[in-house]
């Protein structure tokens, strides 16, 4: 099954992008920027909507002469469509609770590879990597993961791999990745890894996380979804500009420009900052030129912040424009960076 894509792979087409796009994110879009992130023309988007629509799967708001779609939830439809792009956490979920029953338990079983980025298709391998007990466990252990896998076979669709190793093994391996393939191997492994049961894999080879910080894993779908908020959010600010509507027109901004930042940071480099603004910044300044170009426009970007949304004062309407600018300068960075790593 094509776990990062589970929409479009059972909804054929335009149909199937387009809703696995509004899947992806509770908010409302324009049909422009829909359009764009699901790669489907604009004229063939609005047909496609505007048919779903008519079918109460997708609801339509006009605000000018800007039309805003999102999937309605509220319909049963919609309900099993928002539920199918939810699959590959449903799947991860199920694989935990498969571990749960094994017997005896690992002192460690990790899911890593394509499916914990976020990325699997229909010829993916479910990569797992499985700690035997410290007595080994015997024939009961063997016994106990060949069901596992092939209960996973059946849930996922996929051909399932497992590395087997004891506690001390594993310890051995890690510590001797010199060749670069071995240290690009372990390295993902460190970087993908999702716990299923017993231990964390970071935990059993001595790595950790500095301090204070905090990062979280950012799939190729979760970035695309990230693009599509920040849109969605520049649209809101230039509506709001429009109307004259300082301050909401920065706040607004501020919420697209770090939306196209996570989906930048995600599609660069997998991750997105969980800390701070000025975490989020200083990740973003490691995602070469393209993420340091970004991170100085959201550092300016940011300074408009607390004007708009704490200050008693009103924003100043050069203060605003100058916020949407900058929000539209980073979604149009994102939507590039996106489109490029997507080839």
């Amino acid at each position: 099954m094509n776990l990062s894509r589970p929409v479009e792979t059972l909804i054929p087409g335009a149909q199937g992008r387009l809703l696995g796009a509004l899947a992806r994110v509770d908010a409302e879009l324009t049909v422009s920027a829909l359009a764009a992130v699901a790669g489907v023309g604009r004229t063939r988007a609005s047909a496609v909507l505007s048919a779903l629509a008519d079918l109460g799967v997708v609801s339509r708001r006009e605000v000018g002469p800007t039309v805003l779609v999102r999937l309605e939830r509220g319909n049963a439809a919609g309900q099993v469509v928002a539920r199918l792009a939810g699959l590959r956490s449903q799947v991860i979920e199920e694989l935990r609770e498969l571990a749960g029953g094994l017997d005896p338990q690992p002192v460690s079983l990790s899911l890593f590879g394509s499916l914990a980025r976020g990325n699997a298709d229909a010829t993916s391998d479910i990569d797992l990597l499985a700690i035997r007990p410290e007595d080994g466990g015997g024939e009961s252990w063997a016994a106990s993961l060949t069901e596992f896998s092939s209960h996973a076979r059946i849930l996922t669709g996929n051909r399932i791999q497992i590395l087997d190793y004891d506690l001390s093994d594993l310890r051995s391996r890690y510590a001797a990745r010199d060749d670069a393939a071995g240290a690009r191997f372990w390295h993902s492994v460190a970087e993908d890894a999702l716990t299923l049961a017993g231990a964390d894999f970071r935990e059993l080879v001595g790595l950790a996380m500095p301090r204070g910080s905090s990062r979280y894993p950012v799939s190729r779908a979760d970035a695309t979804a990230y693009l599509a908020k920040s849109r969605s959010w520049l649209a809101a600010s230039q509506e709001s500009l429009a109307a004259e509507r300082w301050d909401v027109a920065a706040g607004s901004a501020v919420t697209a420009g770090i939306n196209a930042c996570d989906a930048i940071c995600g599609a660069l480099l997998g991750q997105r900052s969980g800390g701070g603004h000025d975490e989020a910044v200083g990740l973003l300044a490691t995602a070469g030129d393209d993420g340091r170009h970004a991170a100085r426009q959201l550092a300016q970007l940011l300074r408009f912040k607390a004007p708009a949304q704490y200050d008693p004062a009103p924003m100043a309407a050069a203060d605003a424009r100058k916020a949407v600018e900058l929000a539209a300068r980073l979604a149009e960075r994102a939507t590039a960076i996106i489109a490029q790593t997507s080839r």
